[in-house]
């Protein structure tokens, strides 16, 4: 009895693994079928049996499914990115939706406070105030990069408190005045770093959609970046000195270092939406990174990586693979 009841639990177990392929083995065959029909006619279908399979299958949500759908179409070139979102919404809502759902990802599976934790563990840091201050800060300013900047200086906050008490207590910075700087300062490093990235605030969003509305000029992830990145280094730094211009002079060194926790292993789940997270800023990039350096020799491929690999369809698909 106890093997009959082991041999159903390992197949519940296979099939429960299974069934996310069914889908995608459908679109391969269908794909490459030799059904008398045009190349768009048999991508679409495979598209439509592999979001029918996900909706009977699998306990993905029905619209993250629909999604998949809608955003795999214009991927594989079956539609525009304005005619599979006209029904919906602009394309930048998409951009900014799947920037938020990555960014819950981060937060749920508290893989953002894993790698602060983990920065700011590592003994360059650990053993000078000054570079406690600094990487706390940069930590702000680079998250907010990904990540709402309310949610950045929320989910640092609790922390922070654990610098000023390191502070006092292995550097003995002990200064009210200090304290509130510090404070101030981790919010404006949030907000300055929020610029850097179009999905790192909600007026990047809004400005890239008046300018291509109003002018029709299109700003793309990368141009955005090589636009704001100088400008925000240069108010992070006056905030940086800002911040730490009321230290004492001197460089405090902390030669005695207790034992951190370790903060190298990460759960299974960590992993996953870490490697989405990866591949989602790496496909924002490569599209106008090839573009600037490989544009003009291949014409083809720069054209399809710009169209159908934009930074709202890359947004919500990549976001889409969380589920």
């Amino acid at each position: 009895m106890n093997k009959i009841f082991s041999d159903n639990t390992k197949a519940v177990q296979l099939y429960g693994i299974l069934r996310y392929f069914i889908g995608p083995l459908f679109f391969l065959f269908i794909i490459n079928s030799g059904i008398d029909a045009s190349e768009d006619m048999k991508l679409f279908l495979g598209v439509f049996s592999l979001v029918i399979s996900l909706w009977l299958l699998t306990p993905v949500p029905l619209f993250i499914s629909g999604l998949l759908g809608v955003s795999l179409s214009v991927v594989l070139g079956i539609v525009s990115v304005k005619e599979a979102f006209s029904p919906f919404a602009d394309p930048v809502i998409f951009l900014f939706l799947g920037g938020f759902l990555i960014a819950r990802s981060l937060e749920k599976t508290q893989l953002d406070q894993k790698i602060a934790k983990k920065i700011l563990s590592h003994p360059w840091v650990s053993k000078s105030a000054q570079r406690n201050i600094l990487v706390f800060l940069g930590l702000s300013f680079v998250l907010s990069m990904w990540i709402s900047n309310t949610a950045t200086v929320a989910m640092l906050l609790p922390i922070s408190y654990g610098v000023i008490k390191k502070l006092e207590s292995n550097y003995g910075i002990s200064d009210k005045k200090f304290n509130e700087k510090l404070l101030i300062a981790l919010a404006f490093s949030a907000t300055v770093g929020g610029s850097v990235t179009p999905i790192g605030s909600p007026p990047n969003v809004i400005a890239l959609g008046l300018l291509k509305n109003l002018t029709g000029k299109h700003v793309n992830f990368l141009e955005w970046m090589f636009m704001a990145t100088p400008f925000a280094l240069i108010l992070f730094f006056f905030i940086y000195r800002n911040c730490i211009s009321s230290l004492p002079q001197g460089d405090f060194i902390d030669d005695d270092q207790d034992d951190v926790e370790d903060y190298t292993t990460f759960s299974k789940n960590q992993k996953y939406v870490l490697g989405i997270f990866f591949l989602t800023v790496f496909l924002w990039v490569v599209p106008s990174f090839f573009s600037l350096i490989f544009g003009q020799y291949y014409d083809g491929l720069n054209s399809f990586l710009t169209e159908n690999l934009s930074a709202s369809i890359v947004s919500i698909f990549c976001a889409s693979l969380l589920f």
